[in-house]
């Protein structure tokens, strides 16, 4: 729920059928051969990247919901140590 609401703050509707319209219609052009696999996969990247990019540039909307969420619940979790794994390399710590 919290990602629905970050979501919503910063305008972005991914329940809205907009891209999955756009995608069967691209399938559409591809049986009617108007247009490639390929070009109908690089506009769905294109779609979904840009909404990725302004997710990023809004994060702190996110962080905001997050941190809400958390300091609402803060007695319901517990702080653990968090279970490191080691880089097969270096033999340090992956966090």
């Amino acid at each position: 729920m919290t990602l629905v609401n970050g979501f919503d703050r910063m305008g972005l509707d991914f329940s809205s059928p907009v891209l999955r319209a756009e995608t069967e219609r691209d399938m559409t052009e591809i049986i009617q051969g108007r247009l490639t696999k390929d070009q109908a996969i690089a506009r769905s990247i294109a779609a979904y990247k840009k909404l990725y990019d302004f997710q990023q540039l809004n994060i702190g909307v996110l962080d905001a919901e997050f941190a809400k969420m958390f300091s609402a619940h803060q007695a319901r979790y517990t702080r653990r140590t968090p279970n490191f794994s080691k880089c097969g390399k270096c033999n340090g710590r992956v966090v």
